[in-house]
């Protein structure tokens, strides 16, 4: 069952028209990526979904309990983070009882009762997420979820978008590092211009694109041995270890001889996924800014 659908949407203000016939389907517990330079329509069409403003023409159905996070949140600075979630919990109509439990969620318990005026950018972006699980949506709309995290709490973030998409929650998710999308979001949307450009998973776009290479990731407990392998193939183009992983870069119509051929050798195989890289060449094809070197989009605003 689908917890999404998009047909046709369009907004406009004044003359000026912001998203031009935007049509995409979420399926219920997927989590998508939903990238595009600013200015792009992206904001746009997460607000339109979140029903915070209306589409010019179009509809949008989704089913179940939505929540979303766009753009930076808000909160009571002179209050704690406990009362800030007890008031927005009254406000929705929610039992506050239901503020702790999220808190607790995203990490914050033990700081539940410090002014949010005392709280990094990183805890306030926690809060704004654990805001958003108080009614146990089924639907979640997050913008920049990692914004002001350090590395471990990017790492604590995701993994909690993960279990929340685990538990059958729909997530559409934006975000700047695409790093962090290819992580977590299997399927990709690109808008550019207020167009909805590519929808789909890597290697579906670089195909679609018509891209003659693609570089995959490797993880192995023996890259050493995988890279002699797959260097004896007419059809790989290039090896590249990274501590305990090994980068391939091969026509992607060979990607499905790459794991047969390991495993065969006796090499275990423990993930194979597209290198970031490969997110970043189909992100700058479709914004049509050409080929993109490594870590180029590491600072680009989606």
């Amino acid at each position: 069952m689908n917890a999404l659908e998009l047909q046709g949407v369009s907004k406009r203000f004044g003359g000026f028209e912001a998203v031009t016939d935007v049509s995409f389907t979420l399926r219920r517990g997927e989590i998508v990526g939903f990238l595009g330079p600013n200015g792009a329509g992206k904001t746009t069409t997460m607000r339109m979904v979140a029903g915070l403003i209306r589409p010019s023409s179009g509809s949008i159905v989704h089913t179940g309990r939505m929540s979303a996070m766009i753009e930076e949140p808000s909160f009571y600075p002179y209050l704690s983070g406990l009362e800030n979630l007890r008031y927005a919990a009254s406000l929705a109509g929610l039992p506050q009882r239901v503020a702790l439990p999220a808190l607790e969620r995203v990490g914050l318990g033990e700081r539940r009762h410090q002014r949010v005026a005392a709280y990094s950018q990183g805890m306030r972006q926690r809060l704004g997420l654990a805001r958003t699980l108080m009614n146990e949506p089924e639907l979640l709309l997050l913008d920049e979820p990692t914004n002001g995290l350090d590395p471990q709490g990017v790492a604590e973030m995701r993994e909690l978008i993960r279990d929340i998409a685990h538990d059958g929650v729909t997530v559409l998710l934006s975000s700047h590092i695409l790093s962090e999308v290819e992580k977590l979001a299997p399927r990709v949307l690109i808008i550019h211009k207020g167009r909805l450009k590519a929808d789909g998973a890597v290697r579906e776009l670089f195909e679609q694109l018509g891209a003659e290479a693609l570089s995959v990731v490797i993880d192995t407990p023996q890259p050493e041995r995988a890279r002699s392998l797959l260097s004896e193939q007419p059809w790989v183009a290039a090896t590249e270890i990274r501590g305990s992983t090994l980068s391939v870069t091969l026509p992607h119509a060979h990607l499905e001889r790459v794991a047969p051929l390991l495993v065969g050798a006796g090499v275990p195989l423990l993930g194979l996924r597209p290198d970031v890289e490969s997110l970043e060449t189909v992100y700058l094809r479709v914004v049509g800014a050409g080929p993109a070197p490594v870590g180029a989009m590491t600072g680009v605003r989606a």
